[in-house]
This record gives structure tokens, C-alpha cells and sequence, in this order.
């Protein structure tokens, strides 16, 4: 059903209020806003995601052309990492992002904005930290009109027909649940001819690569398992998923990595920079 004008321009507000919120929130916690730019040179080499591709043409002075291959961008990512590598500190941006061969729907779209947001010095866990304290602070500003929390045991959000609590948002882990759903850890399947076998004999197609494989397991036998009536983090996926992610000190095989889900939606995913230069290096 097509909303009215009344409806669209009070959505409109509405997400106008959400984004003033959340640059107070940076604002507040000491974080600088950068903008990045549109038109990039290059863009991650991610193999599930494609990029909206353009020319940027120019005239030379002997009267001829010159043309450049250029990237709209799948995130701020590439530019706010240049940032910080020449000395920006706490930093966010809530960038334009475009995605080829998309759906549109109520959960997808080319077009979108990214909330993306980078500490120097700290791990995943303040990130998650960071999520959770700004996911409040919204829920309690589209009440109060203002952007100032008092946390309680029964405050919660109302999104999509459902309410979700701001206070039982548990932590789960993918080692764990494979590990009640398989009998083994993933480390137990990082080679492709087991994690082949163990897909084989549940069904699966077992032609593509390792990655393939092991999202269709994920989707299948974890994903389904997951809870649709709460807020929470989802953590220890397999560092070969996750390269440019710092590995776990105690588990080198998981990734310090989250991603953060309400109900069966993923809302966004975090991690633990990969700062080793060499490592850096010999995965690019």
C-alpha cells in the first residue's frame, strides 16, 4: 500500500531525527565528522558485492580525451581508513553508499546510508559497547525528544511490529552453536576437503569454495537457530572469512568480529583492525 503525503513527509522527519541523533551522540563522545568522497580510484575487493562503475573524462590541451575508470563507493571504508592512517583519531561518518545487482525492498536498496565509526586503540568489544549505548540513546531520544538515556529494566524499542528489549541483549557465539550443531569446532574444518565431507552428507552442493561451503551451512543449520525476538551480538566467526580482522589470541581460527542483529534483521558488524603491516601486506 503507497503511503500518503502526510505519511512519506512524517517517515521523512522522522529519519531526519534519527541522523541529527546520532551525530549528537558522536558529537558528544568526542568523535569528528568526516565526509567523504564519492567518486574513489578503487574499491575493496569484496567477491559478493559489486560496485557502480563510471567514467571521469577530461580534456587534454592538445585538444584529445582522457578517460579514468571510478567507484561509487560500498561504504565509507577506504576513505576513512586514509584518515586515520595520517593521524585522525575518533572519527564517523554517516556516508552515501552504492551497491550494484541489489534488490529493492524494506531491507535492501542500491542507494543507502552507512553509519560507520572508528576508535584508535581499542578492540571489538568497545565497538559492540558503542553499538548498544548508541541503539539506547536513539530508542530514548524518539521518546523523549532528547538525546539523554536513564537506563532501566524495562525500557524497549519498538521496530517493525515488535518489541525488543534495550536490556536482555544476550551474546552469541558461531564456534558454540557449531559446535552443538556439527560435534566439532570450525577449526576442526578449515581445510576444504572436511568441510566439503560435512556438507556432503547433509546435502549440500559441495562444487564452490570453501567460503561457499561454509555460508551455506551457516544459513541453513546456524542462522535458522537464531533468535527473532531480541537484540543481539553475534561473534567468533572464522578469521578465513574475516581477513583484514584481527584473530582472536587464544582461538587464532575466529575472527574478533561481531556482527548485531534486531530480531532476524542484521543491523551492521564490527571488528578488531588487522594492524599487523606484513599480514596486511600478503593478504592484499
Amino acid at each position: 500500500m503507497l503511503m500518503s503525503d502526510k505519511q512519506l513527509i512524517e517517515s521523512w522527519r522522522a529519519r531526519m531525527g534519527v541522523i541529527k541523533n546520532i551525530r549528537r551522540f558522536w558529537d558528544e563522545q568526542g568523535f569528528e565528522e568526516m565526509i567523504v568522497p564519492v567518486l574513489q580510484p578503487g574499491v575493496p575487493a569484496e567477491p559478493t558485492i559489486y560496485p557502480f562503475v563510471t567514467s571521469w573524462d577530461r580534456r587534454l590541451e592538445d585538444g584529445g580525451r582522457t578517460g579514468q575508470q571510478v567507484f561509487m563507493p560500498l561504504s565509507p571504508e577506504r576513505a576513512m581508513k586514509h584518515y586515520l592512517a595520517r593521524g585522525m583519531d575518533k572519527i564517523y561518518s554517516i556516508g552515501h553508499c552504492m551497491r550494484n545487482m541489489e534488490a529493492k525492498g524494506s531491507s535492501h536498496h542500491p542507494e543507502f546510508l552507512m553509519l560507520e565509526w572508528y576508535r584508535s586503540g581499542c578492540d571489538y568489544h568497545q565497538i559492540m559497547a558503542d553499538t548498544k549505548e548508541l541503539i539506547g540513546w536513539l530508542a530514548e531520544g524518539a521518546r523523549a525528544g532528547e538525546a539523554q538515556r536513564a537506563a532501566s529494566a524495562t525500557e524497549k524499542v519498538r521496530f517493525a511490529g515488535r518489541n525488543y528489549s534495550l536490556v536482555d541483549w544476550p551474546t552469541l557465539s558461531v564456534e558454540e552453536m557449531w559446535q552443538a550443531t556439527f560435534g566439532g569446532s570450525i577449526a576442526d574444518f578449515l581445510d576444504d576437503e572436511s568441510l566439503r565431507a560435512l556438507a556432503g552428507a547433509r546435502g549440500y552442493d559441495t562444487t564452490g569454495d570453501w567460503e561457499q561451503i561454509f555460508n551455506q551451512l551457516f544459513l541453513n543449520e546456524i542462522e535458522t537457530q537464531l533468535p527473532a525476538d531480541k537484540f543481539y551480538f553475534l561473534l567468533d566467526f572464522p578469521a578465513k572469512l574475516s581477513p583484514l580482522c584481527r584473530p582472536r589470541a587464544d582461538k587464532d581460527w575466529l575472527a574478533e568480529r561481531f556482527e548485531v542483529y534486531c530480531g532476524a534483521l542484521e543491523l551492521g558488524n564490527g571488528n578488531s583492525e588487522q594492524l599487523e603491516e606484513a599480514v596486511v601486506r600478503a593478504l592484499f
